[in-house]
């Protein structure tokens, strides 16, 4: 009987192109890591804080497509403020026992493309928040992007950026779509490897 001639790849041309998909798959998935970050930066929300003396003037500039309902700030319980004063529309509650403020929205909103000021308030000494994070009103938080900013010395501002802060299931989400290409690549390979042995036979 005659042979079939066979054009089955060569085992290293196999492996090859295996560790070529498994690299394009971890490509794919570096890039949407990569993007992710660009694309939240576009969504920032900003507060400016200027000193002057001890009192603290606050502007809150929500850049993100979403309402905000609160922007919370944590400090020393050793710091005490007075003198607390709200845009209208807006409220400030303080907490001196724990050491928390928070700028909330009442009648008035952080709405998506506004900037509400001024939230003012006069503190005991000079100080720099522990945490800022911002709220949506759909529960989504907004944590510093490149570290907490404040006002150290009277006569300076600063701006603290925020970002929207991926959900736990963000990274389920890439997992789930990369883990599937895997799979299937794998089988793919497992039946090449199978169909070659086949005709070998044959």
């Amino acid at each position: 009987m005659a042979r079939i001639p066979t054009h089955s790849p060569p085992p290293n041309r196999v492996r090859c192109g295996r560790a070529g998909h498994i690299t394009a798959l971890a490509a794919v998935a570096l890039g949407a890591a990569a993007i992710s970050p660009k694309v939240a930066n576009a969504q920032l929300v900003q507060l400016t804080t200027l000193l002057t003396g001890t009192t603290y003037s606050v502007s809150i500039q929500n850049n993100s497509p979403v309402e905000l309902g609160e922007v919370d700030l944590t400090f020393s319980p050793l710091v005490t403020l007075t003198g607390l004063s709200a845009p209208t529309g807006f409220q400030i509650n303080y907490d001196q026992g724990s050491g928390s403020l928070a700028f909330v929205e009442d009648t008035a909103a952080f709405a998506p493309g506004s900037t509400v000021t001024p939230f003012n308030f006069t503190a005991s000494n000079v100080f720099t928040p522990s945490v800022i994070e911002g709220l949506d009103i759909n529960g989504g938080s907004f944590t510093p992007v490149n570290g907490i900013k404040f006002p150290t010395v009277s006569g300076q501002s600063a701006v603290t950026s925020l970002i929207a802060s991926p959900e736990p299931g963000s990274l389920g989400l890439l997992a789930l779509g990369i883990g599937p290409g895997l799979a299937l690549l794998s089988r793919r390979v497992a039946s090449r490897r199978r169909t070659s042995l086949v005709i070998s036979k044959g």
